[in-house]
């Protein structure tokens, strides 16, 4: 998935965006500075979450394995304040998927909507044991988060229409 569709998606929800502080790599790394806001990083051709929340970062991959083969919490910007880091290193990916970044989408939404939840539960409760079923589920979110999307997107061009043609017939109305 390519990142202009995973911030397009993470995007088209107000709530979702309003904690979205976008895609990173690991050679921009850059602080997490507000609580209960996450970025999406890019680690050449995957994808991962990392959400910080009351001095502590969550890091989801969905391959188990990335993450911590990675010295990016060694960056002194980026860990700035971070009291604890908890890493997911369960896989909850086919190894021959690659939808990463739909993933991410996912943890993501379903995260800020579980807040109150410590992390590891937010996990057990949003994924099964089945890498297949979690993908199944996981490509299903997004297909939706699409379609709301393009949905919202016509009815915005349909509203948009409606406004000019009131301009016009207003115009028309005073000749």
């Amino acid at each position: 998935m390519k990142g202009i569709t995973i911030r397009g998606l993470l995007e088209s929800d107000v709530f979702v965006n309003q904690h979205f502080d976008g895609i990173i790599t690991k050679d921009t790394l850059q602080e997490i500075k507000r609580d209960q806001h996450f970025v999406i990083l890019n680690t050449n051709e995957h994808w991962t979450y990392i959400f910080r929340s009351n001095g502590t970062l969550e890091c989801f991959d969905p391959l188990g394995w990335q993450l911590k083969n990675l010295d990016i919490f060694k960056h002194n910007d980026f860990t700035q304040d971070i009291i604890q880091v908890r890493i997911s290193r369960k896989q909850y990916q086919p190894i021959d998927s690659d939808n990463c970044g739909a993933y991410c989408i996912y943890i993501a939404y379903k995260r800020l909507y579980m807040i109150d939840q410590p992390f590891s539960d937010v996990l057990s409760q949003i994924f099964y044991d089945s890498q297949e079923k979690n993908e199944q589920v996981v490509l299903s979110f997004c297909d939706n988060l699409e379609r709301e999307k393009q949905r919202q997107t016509i009815q915005e061009t349909l509203v948009s229409d409606d406004d000019n043609s009131d301009v016009r017939s207003n115009g028309d109305d005073d000749a």
